[in-house]
């Protein structure tokens, strides 16, 4: 059972966010509140494995939030939970080291979905999210990929990632051992300056660091590729 921490002003919608955890097979509620600075102090006394975070919130909103329970504890997974549908600022927060973004009007199976894939791969990125990456690279400018030294080698486990392929499935793809991924992936994360894999998939949208085959969905399905490996 994965335990949830849920942190929204609004009562009718987070007692229906806790109706909803509480009645999936696979989730409990581990707490909840109604604002920021309660979150952070429930978070950093009880750590569920994800935490909902309403980022409009009284006292402290969800981004400040966040940004201190991440700091206390680069473990904590956060989701966040929200109606602002602005590129800038799902690019802002997923640079912040939050893990995935899903607006309110979204259905309560879309929700799990997202919970279930922070916990496994450790984001989640639908297609509105690669949308709205794509459109803050556009609106900003930002470093040119031979400003970062990303290996080739890199840049092809960065495409990877982007595809939501876990540490095992790539290292079967390539034929590299999970350690080897796993040293891969941390040193992307010191070179871009980003916390954990949301924030990698993030840089790598907004710096067009993904490989074409990639951004093209040119590769072939994840199947095939570990059936030839």
């Amino acid at each position: 059972m994965l335990r949830i921490g849920l942190a929204d002003d609004h009562t009718m919608f987070r007692k229906g966010l806790c109706f909803f955890i509480e009645n999936h097979d696979n989730l409990t509620l581990a707490w909840e509140s109604e604002n920021g600075k309660e979150a952070v102090e429930k978070a950093l006394e009880d750590p569920a494995d994800i935490i909902l975070m309403d980022l409009k919130m009284p006292i402290m909103d969800g981004l400040e939030a966040s940004k201190i329970i991440l700091e206390k504890n680069e473990k904590s997974k956060i989701i966040a939970l929200t109606m602002y549908d602005e590129p800038k600022m799902i690019a802002h927060m997923l640079e912040m080291g939050i893990h995935g973004y899903i607006l309110k009007d979204r259905s309560p199976e879309e929700l799990g979905k997202a919970i279930e894939e922070v916990y496994q791969r450790g984001f989640y990125h639908n297609e509105h999210i690669k949308e709205a990456l794509k459109k803050a690279n556009k609106d900003k400018s930002t470093k040119k990929m031979d400003q970062f030294t990303i290996s080739k080698r890199e840049r092809e486990i960065l495409g990877f990632i982007c595809l939501e392929y876990t540490t095992e499935d790539i290292s079967q793809i390539l034929n590299l051992s999970s350690r080897t991924i796993e040293n891969h992936r941390n040193n992307m994360m010191q070179k871009l300056g980003v916390r954990n894999s949301a924030g990698l998939v993030m840089q790598g949208y907004r710096h067009d660091l993904i490989p074409e085959n990639i951004k093209m969905g040119l590769v072939e399905k994840k199947s095939d590729l570990l059936e030839e490996s």
